[in-house]
């Protein structure tokens, strides 16, 4: 396979752990030999599949288009994809459910990359109405229905990469990290007198999900990823029992989370533009450019690296700690010859 999904197997025994407590300076072995100091505790290797396959991806896609009149254009696009054997990390060492033993009790956890018995599907419902410069004024918007479902973990709910418990996979189906349901966009730009042109874009968007974690490590693999009991993956602003979480918060001598404490990171921003340019002879202009982002101060939570509280025992859960800049301006001037 060329790619880098074998990394991790084939460095997996090209290193140790090393634990020194209260290194000195300069001698941290403090005369000892380094292999002393090497962890005896049962390693953590990562592995590939002997079956393992490179994803494929079916799409089938139709489209309409249609004049509206002169000046006018009505586009509707169908898209559907669906993606098999998605590589997925699973962890063959976790301990038995019931008798809390590792299958080889000589290793930690021995994360596989496999083909997933899953899928990834998106569909999409795109209409799109544009008009034609005219008049001194064009503008075009659009509307995207999307609905995006998949057990991939490369960047899953539960924020670990891996499937959540060996013995059990559904919980980690549902929607995509990045599944946006309504996406609008509407765009124009108006020819000014005295060769003024004005521009504006505004977008919104629906709400991504997010999981409800149990705060806790229920399977006994290592990892503090489980779902909340009675939740699956990326049920938040979704489908979420608050009911389920509040109920797990209980048997852990907590009290319950307000509905309007879940944060939405829903995206609305104003974008406007003005531009005046002044000419020097037949190819050379001076253009000065004002421009405002996020024209209405709009608060848009979330952004890179969202920060959303996902832990059920915090009582900041469904809280997203981050927020995108309210207002910018910007003042520029660019000479073109």
């Amino acid at each position: 396979m060329q790619n880098s999904l074998g990394d991790g197997e084939i460095n997996a025994f090209q290193q140790y752990t090393v634990n020194i407590r209260n290194p000195r300076y300069p001698d941290p072995y403090q005369g000892r030999d380094p292999l002393s100091f090497v962890s005896t505790a049962p390693p953590n290797i990562s592995i590939l599949a002997n079956d393992l396959e490179n994803a494929e991806s079916h799409t089938a896609s139709a489209g309409w288009s249609q004049a509206v009149g002169p000046e006018l254009s009505l586009h509707v696009d169908g898209v559907y994809t669906r993606t098999l054997k998605f590589p997925n990390r699973v962890n063959i060492n976790t301990p038995d459910p019931i008798t809390r033993v590792r299958p080889l009790p000589e290793w930690g956890d021995v994360v596989q990359q496999q083909v997933s018995d899953g899928a990834y599907d998106y569909r999409a419902l795109l209409v799109r109405l544009d008009k034609r410069y005219s008049h001194r004024y064009q503008y075009t918007l659009s509307y995207t229905l999307a609905k995006q479902d998949n057990d991939w973990t490369g960047t899953n709910g539960n924020g670990y990469g891996a499937i959540t418990d060996a013995f059990n996979r559904s919980p980690d189906h549902g929607p995509a990290d990045v599944d946006r349901r309504h996406n609008v966009v509407a765009s124009g730009a108006f020819l000014l007198p005295h060769d003024v042109t004005l521009g504006a874009v505004w977008a919104w968007r629906s709400s991504m999900p997010f999981s409800a974690l149990a705060g806790r490590d229920l399977n006994n693999d290592g990892a503090n990823t489980d779902y909340a009991p009675g939740t699956t993956r990326n049920q938040g602003n979704r489908d979420l029992d608050l009911d389920a979480v509040n109920a797990w918060r209980a048997t852990n001598g907590l009290g319950p989370i307000a509905p309007d404490q879940i944060d939405s990171n829903r995206y609305s921003r104003l974008d406007v533009r003005m531009n005046k340019g002044i000419r020097f002879g037949q190819t050379r202009r001076l253009e000065l450019i004002a421009q405002v982002f996020n024209l209405l101060g709009t608060d848009n939570l979330g952004g890179v690296g969202t920060g959303r509280v996902t832990n059920t025992l915090s009582d900041s859960f469904g809280r997203i700690l981050t927020a995108l800049p309210r207002q910018q301006a910007e003042l520029a001037v660019r000479f073109v010859f």
